[in-house]
């Protein structure tokens, strides 16, 4: 499965290997050339750092961090050499090229390259060669643009300029070039058929242009093994070989000319990545740190980190269980950022991993959390370190009331609300929990104990009640979780590097950790011949754009605007077979709630599926978004339901006056002034805000009904506001079966006749919309990593969210979060 996720992450040139190939050549086309001849290269197929040469538009489709090294030497007629380096970081290309020859002077240019996406299958790219031939008073600067369009997954066009302005022929003669190339993948990446069309106009003489048609072949018969082939029609041809050993490879390549016999040797070292990236080698263990934070989609922010998203972790995971050569997986955990459903989504692919008989070994480093041990408890050993803790001491819920302060502060909140479950108002117009509040409460932390001891028992095979009376006596200490069965071994950080002596099978004599297993990732930089997009519903829901946290933390809304957008731009794709929407929201506004579900139905009225995949919670206005998918996704952990309205305001009256605030209103109409915070609603506005209350609440219900195929009283028997485990809610028939991201995949392909077997491309859409968007990430991603800012404390982000939400006059949102600590 191949995945087209945004790039983010940089590996260091020095951590690469080189590749080695040889290359034959014709003499030079003019004295000397301001740029390497790379092999059998195409204008519109090829991408990585070394297009910045060729059309440095392709830096923009495929900006993952790569580098490029080569060597030149004429082999017969001709004994010039040339050395060229480069690397790219995202979209900015850097690199330097020297030749020399016996009967010329040394020649150095410094490159620099940038490509920008004008939109996600159009970029434009520009390169600066700032040319220093030896001698004094003759550098100059030449100048390339380029175009790329990949409208199809198999088709591509291109169109370059090169060394375009160069009049001056007083320190050499560079010819302006100009061209366009047209590439076709009959087997994605495995095959590339290319055609450029050259004309070189030299400025000695004003000669005629001079063209040329290039032909190129690029075959990969396996993931590690590369051909490539070309053909001019000035006689021109070569061909070579490449291999490639985990992040590099080796090769051989051969180019002649025939009318001269003219050859030379290219010797060139490249990054893999993707589709050329090979296996790991069988005595590697394969290392992940899941103490970070993986949002769905990286904050773009300022100061916000550039981390790895957590889909992208889960494919890296879910590759690493499938390595057919690695013998083991090691992940280090203290206290895990996951919520229960994706736990238990990591945790598939650890049972997958031990399917294809990998050891799986868990290190619990520092406090951990109850998350932690949840999911270390899947592992075939667990160890921990010698002055850790083991927090193992069972969930709580806390809510806090807020009544009587606004009663103090003359605050008088006023709410509607359908119906009964629906608590959310309850801080503010409570002092207690309702009776319907503490029912719901109660069994959402039944079921979500329940389940958190089923998969420790299961995992430590141990019985459910000897483990519900340790939680009595937690936490532990780490001797005491080793006497107690909870852990197998007791290690320091340096001793996992010698785990043979503490675990005695599934490991090799001499092994490596492997810590950046796939860590970079990998854009294609072509659309996929059968893709599923992947669209995101995650924080809440909100009218307009959706808005990462900010520059003090804060919460991630899902925009209306945003994810309409990007819906549309699935629907639209022809490439596109299905959509995966991937709810992880606790609601919010009715309004967008609406416009979301509408867009989803824009979908399936194209005949293409959408397929919901349930986050750690999909309830209220999540699962408004989510009621009229063709299937649903959950986990047992997974808090959906909640379908239920409230809205209401908050009266300072009382406040205004001890504070001497006064306030005159002129209306016109008895409703007018609705919305105003001096004064508390009467009857009749009350009235009007309970129809209003009422008619979304209906509406709500209609949509979970004609999409879940429930009459009218199975709705309102699950409805009411109600919250539900992931287990309960598939009893209710509120979702369609248990699973995560991948049963969500499978579930697609399946719909859309997508035989399971077939690759396919996951697609996913850039929060930012427009060129001036796509420059704002571009910029970003040259800033590489930034600082790093905690989130607000969940009181506070709570209290932003609906701050937020002060302008809709109906809200669908949870009345609490739940999180396992």
């Amino acid at each position: 499965m191949k995945h087209s996720f945004p790039t983010s992450l940089w590996t260091p040139l020095s951590s690469l290997s080189f590749v080695l190939t040889v290359t034959t050549a014709s003499a030079w086309a003019q004295d000397t050339e301001e740029r390497p001849a790379l092999p059998s290269w195409s204008i519109a197929g090829d991408d990585g750092a070394a297009s910045t040469w060729s059309n440095p538009a392709n830096l923009a489709l495929d900006p993952d961090n790569s580098w490029f090294l080569l060597f030149n030497q004429g082999v017969n007629t001709d004994q010039k050499s040339q050395f060229a380096a480069i690397q790219n970081r995202g979209r900015l290309a850097t690199g330097i090229i020297y030749r020399d020859a016996p009967d010329q002077s040394a020649w150095t240019t410094l490159s620099t390259g940038l490509g920008l996406p004008l939109d996600k299958n159009f970029a434009i790219g520009a390169h600066l060669g700032w040319q220093i031939p030896e001698g004094e008073d003759n550098n100059f600067v030449s100048w390339d643009v380029g175009m790329s369009w990949r409208p199809l997954s198999w088709m591509g066009l291109s169109a370059v300029a090169r060394n375009i302005g160069m009049k001056d022929t007083s320190v050499l003669d560079l010819p302006t070039t100009f061209g366009g190339g047209i590439t076709f993948r009959p087997w994605e990446h495995r095959l590339f058929l290319s055609t450029d069309a050259l004309w070189e106009e030299t400025n000695i003489n004003e000669s005629e242009p001079i063209p040329k048609a290039v032909a190129s072949i690029r075959f990969m018969p396996t993931k590690s093994v590369q051909l490539r082939a070309s053909g001019d029609s000035s006689g021109e041809i070569s061909a070579g070989l490449q291999f490639f050993f985990g992040d590099g490879g080796l090769g051989v390549h051969g180019r002649t000319h025939l009318s001269d016999g003219g050859t030379d040797a290219l010797v060139y070292a490249s990054s893999a990545g993707g589709s050329y990236q090979a296996t790991a080698p069988d005595d590697e263990v394969i290392y992940f740190d899941l103490t970070d934070n993986y949002p769905y989609q990286p904050s773009s922010g300022f100061f916000g980190s550039s981390n790895e998203s957590y889909l992208y972790l889960l494919e890296r995971i879910h590759s690493a269980a499938q390595e057919p050569d690695t013998p083991a997986i090691f992940f280090k955990m203290s206290g895990v950022p996951f919520s229960m459903a994706q736990i238990m989504e990591v945790q598939a692919l650890i049972r997958l991993a031990q399917k294809n008989g990998k050891l799986v070994v868990a290190y619990l480093d520092g406090d951990a959390s109850n998350r932690a041990f949840m999911l270390a408890s899947s592992a075939d050993k667990i160890m921990i370190h010698p002055a850790a803790n083991l927090n193992f001491v069972g969930l709580s819920a806390e809510m806090r009331y807020f009544r009587e302060t606004m009663d103090m502060v003359g605050v008088e909140p006023q709410f509607v609300r359908r119906s009964e479950y629906k608590s959310g108002p309850e801080p503010y117009i409570e002092n207690a929990s309702s009776p319907a509040s503490k029912e719901q409460t109660e069994a959402l932390l039944d079921d979500m104990s329940d389940i958190m001891m089923d998969i420790i028992a299961t995992g430590r095979g141990q019985e459910v009640p000897v483990l519900k009376a340790l939680v009595d006596e937690g936490p532990f200490t780490a001797k005491q979780a080793l006497e107690h069965g909870l852990v197998d071994h007791i290690a320091y950080p340096d001793e996992l590097e010698n785990m043979k002596g503490l675990i005695e099978a599934g490991l090799p004599e001499d092994y490596e950790i492997e810590q950046e297993y796939y860590t970079r990732q990998d854009t294609p930089g072509w659309k996929g011949r059968q893709s599923i997009a992947v669209v995101y519903v995650v924080g809440t829901i909100m009218d307009g754009e959706s808005i990462s946290p900010g520059i003090f933390g804060g919460s991630r809304s899902a925009g209306s605007d945003t994810i309409v957008r990007q819906l549309d731009e699935a629907r639209e794709d022809d490439d596109v077979a299905a959509v995966i929407l991937r709810v992880d929201s606790p609601g919010g506004s009715a309004f967008a709630s609406d416009e979301i579900w509408r867009a989803v139905e824009r979908i399936q009225r194209k005949d293409k599926p959408v397929v919901v995949s349930m986050g750690g919670v999909a309830a209220s206005g999540g699962y408004y978004v989510s009621a009229g998918a063709d299937k649903i996704l959950a986990h047992a952990g997974t808090i959906t339901g909640s379908i239920g309205v409230y809205g209401g305001k908050f009266s300072g009256a009382e406040l205004f006056d001890k504070l001497g605030v006064r306030s005159e209103i002129y209306r016109r109409g008895r409703r007018s002034a609705l919305y105003t915070t001096s004064r508390a609603w009467d009857e009749v506005e009350l009235a009007g805000i309970d129809n209003l209350i009422d008619e979304v609440y209906t509406q709500f219900k209609d949509k979970v009904s004609q999409g879940r195929d429930l009459n009218d009283e199975e709705v309102e028997n699950v409805a009411r506001g109600r919250v539900w485990s992931g287990t309960a809610a598939l009893e209710q028939g509120l979702v369609d079966e248990l699973g995560g991201f991948y049963e969500a995949v499978a579930q697609a392909k399946q719909l859309a006749n997508i035989e399971s077997t077939d690759e396919i491309s996951l697609v996913t859409y850039s929060d930012t919309a427009g060129p001036d968007g796509q420059l704002r990430q571009t910029f970003l991603q040259m800033m590489g990593e930034q600082i790093e800012v905690p989130e607000l404390p969940p009181e506070l982000r709570y209290l932003y969210d609906l701050n937020q939400l002060q302008s809709e006059g109906t809200w669908m949102l949870l009345p609490y979060q739940m999180e396992i600590r």
